[in-house]
């Protein structure tokens, strides 16, 4: 398949998730976080059975359904995982770490979900993320660029990606990867788009990590949860990777522009300096971890989604200014009122 302009998309890519059994149970781990929440908020309203799996559980409902069963596990810990998983037909793996916790926790957490998939029969749908290719080499970058991530915590997303493919190929479950690109929406409160929107909506400066006019894809998280419960539903889609990137292509100056202006505010916005990242790298342990990144706020970050928009016609992007909308109200309920 010959790769498509930076500016091509395909057709609009998915209605709201129809894929989804009603009568299996879909058992959602990492419910607490954007990605999560926003999977399990789509299931419950689908009437669809559904086990929202946290850490901890007495404000799990702060972000999910008040009817939604809640279960309280650690992913760190296996017999509680497989727990949690117990009846499932779908599993998806939403865990969150931070960035200094990653080469702890990351591997370990992967291994114990794909062992409750496994012992109780169900699907694991593992969302993915662009950590895995290191700088791309080709833009807009297809499933098949090489995974040439050279820092630690890429090489440890790659292994990540090889114990979930390895684990589909042995025939011990059946894995599909959707593959995001940075998302925002309702419950994204981390340090570079959480920042914006709570700048947005108070007419604060922002700041920007990296070159505000290189190109990027964004994917609204809502959207990002739709393409995880439609992928789950199809058997065909197992075994494989699947790059969701989002509506259109932004540079990051124009998005930040779009969220000051949707707010009703003058755009603030100021570039952090290389030299000023690594100052704050110092004595910050989470800028120090996330240095390795940097280049993906210096360098353009584009998906090419044509596969699975020719998979799946029927599915449709939330346009970004429709979602920044609905983001900038979900910021002023919960940082303003």
């Amino acid at each position: 398949m010959a790769a498509l302009p930076v500016a091509a998309r395909g057709p609009p890519l998915t209605g709201p998730g129809e894929e989804a059994a009603v009568d299996e149970l879909h058992v959602v781990f990492g419910a607490r976080g954007a990605l999560g929440a926003a999977i399990v908020r789509d299931l419950a309203a689908m009437g669809a059975n559904v086990r929202a799996v946290v850490r901890e559980d007495e404000k799990a409902h702060c972000v999910l359904p008040a009817h939604v069963e809640v279960f309280s596990a650690d992913p760190l810990h296996r017999r509680r995982t497989v727990e949690a998983a117990e009846g499932a037909s779908v599993v998806y793996r939403c865990i969150a770490a931070s960035y200094a916790q990653w080469v702890e926790q990351w591997l370990p957490m992967t291994e114990n979900i794909i062992a409750a998939a496994h012992e109780n029969g169900a699907r694991l749908v593992s969302p993915g993320s662009v950590y895995v290719y290191g700088p791309l080499r080709r833009i807009p970058a297809r499933e098949d660029h090489p995974m040439a991530a050279a820092g630690e915590k890429g090489r440890l997303r790659i292994a990540t990606n090889e114990t979930l493919l390895a684990a589909h190929r042995s025939g011990a479950v059946q894995v599909v990867i959707p593959r995001f690109p940075d998302m925002y929406g309702p419950c994204v409160v981390g340090r570079v788009y959480g920042e914006l929107f709570h700048h947005a909506v108070r007419g604060e400066l922002t700041r920007w990590f990296g070159d505000p006019d290189v190109p990027r894809d964004l994917v609204f998280v809502d959207d990002a949860a739709r393409a995880c419960i439609l992928l789950g539903g199809r058997p065909e889609a197992f075994g494989q990777s699947w790059h969701v990137p989002g509506p259109e292509t932004l540079t990051a100056g124009d998005f930040i522009r779009l969220v000051y202006s949707e707010a009703g505010q003058h755009c603030q916005m100021a570039r952090l300096s290389p030299l000023a990242v690594r100052f704050e790298s110092l004595f910050n342990s989470e800028t120090r971890a996330f240095l390795e990144f940097r280049y993906l706020f210096e360098r353009p970050l584009v998906l090419d989604g044509s596969r699975f928009a020719a998979a799946f016609p029927e599915f449709t992007y939330t346009p970004h200014g429709e979602a920044v909308r609905q983001t900038l109200e979900w910021f002023r309920r919960h940082y303003i009122s």
